[in-house]
């Protein structure tokens, strides 16, 4: 579902008793597309958004160690 499913969650998580923070995922798909299908995606500006939430605890540190051997240029902005 991408940022709106991301965004639903945490409407929901309003009516309950405890505080839901968000890891940030930083690129969805993570994988390329033939080992990975979320049926959903979430770019750059996305995440950038995500992040500006009062939610957001951080972003998420389970990246692929490939993108920054590529030289994978969305993630070096993400770290930036």
């Amino acid at each position: 579902m991408g940022k709106p499913g991301i965004e639903l969650v945490l409407e929901e998580a309003r009516q309950i008793p405890l505080n839901v923070m968000l890891r940030v995922p930083p690129r969805i798909p993570e994988l390329e597309p033939h080992l990975e299908t979320p049926g959903a995606t979430i770019t750059l500006e996305e995440t950038c958004e995500l992040l500006a939430l009062p939610q957001a605890a951080c972003l998420a540190g389970d990246i692929n160690p490939q993108f920054y051997l590529r030289k994978d240029e969305t993630h070096f902005r993400l770290i930036a």
